[in-house]
């Protein structure tokens, strides 16, 4: 099972439905972990906030934002999804050559018995 540590400080998708007021994810970095909930940075985040303030934000301010457990829907980190792409990509083209050929080649097994 892959740590969200290790996500620390890179981009992660997150979903905050009352923050950002429905379930699709954000882009944002992700800032701390605390036993409670996660801190997180970003254009989204900044954007939301300068909608709630009604003002707008310097532009290279991207002020961190606490998140308890309870607001956050989801959380996925990209870089998984890579790294379970190349891993599937490895494992195919490490295959003995043919045997993915003799596979396709024999076609279905017919499990279905016959009448004796």
């Amino acid at each position: 099972m892959p740590k969200l540590a290790r996500a620390l400080n890179k981009p992660v998708g997150v979903a905050i439905p009352a923050f950002f007021g429905d379930e699709a994810p954000r882009n944002c970095i992700l800032v701390e972990i605390e036993t409670t909930g996660l801190w997180f940075s970003g254009q989204a985040v900044s954007e939301q906030l300068g909608d709630f303030e009604q003002t707008e934000l310097p532009e290279d301010a991207l002020p961190a934002v606490f998140f308890p457990f309870e607001q956050i829907a989801f959380v996925f980190d990209p870089a998984q999804f890579a790294h379970l792409a190349r891993g599937l990509r490895l494992s195919v083209a490490s295959a003995e050559p043919g045997v993915i050929a003799r596979t396709a080649a024999s076609g279905p097994k017919d499990d279905r018995r016959q009448p004796s």
